[in-house]
């Protein structure tokens, strides 16, 4: 019995090239913990979908909504990709092209405004099966250096 062959995906870096001066514009402000110290990956996979952006601690997806631009084929394909992003428990940010344009820092703003706290565990396991409760993190001091 021959096999089922998946769809090939593009290349990541292929994806990354190739990417609307939209999503270019806000991945420079999401880069490098500028929006509310949450970090972001880029075309980042979550089960057998790739979303945009990701902020894996805080499991919130930031995706471009197209839903006044796109086909109706690309409208349901989208949403599809959503709530299967969605039934897996992470938080989704729409952004359009047009706000990112018109004011990427209101954009910046607004995202912030909408993460969740950072998902961090109560306590640690231990190789005996045994855990402990998770220790408090000093935070450095600022030395007012930035990139």
């Amino acid at each position: 019995m021959a096999e089922a062959k998946k769809p090939k995906q593009r290349p990541v870096k292929a994806v990354r090239r190739d990417a609307a001066e939209g999503e270019r514009r806000l991945w420079t402000r999401l880069r490098r913990k500028q929006v509310g110290g949450a970090t972001f990956r880029r075309q980042y996979p979550i089960a057998d979908v790739t979303a945009s952006f990701a902020c894996i601690a805080r499991k919130t997806v930031v995706e471009f909504d197209t839903s006044k631009t796109a086909l109706a084929s690309e409208k349901s394909h989208e949403e599809r990709r959503l709530k299967r992003i969605a039934s897996l428990g992470w938080k989704i940010i729409l952004v359009t092209h047009e706000d990112v344009f018109a004011d990427l820092d209101a954009v910046a703003d607004a995202i912030e405004a909408h993460l969740p706290p950072p998902i961090v565990p109560e306590t640690t396991p231990q190789k005996d099966g045994a855990t402990r409760p998770v220790p408090e993190l000093d935070t450095p001091p600022d030395t007012g250096w930035q990139p």
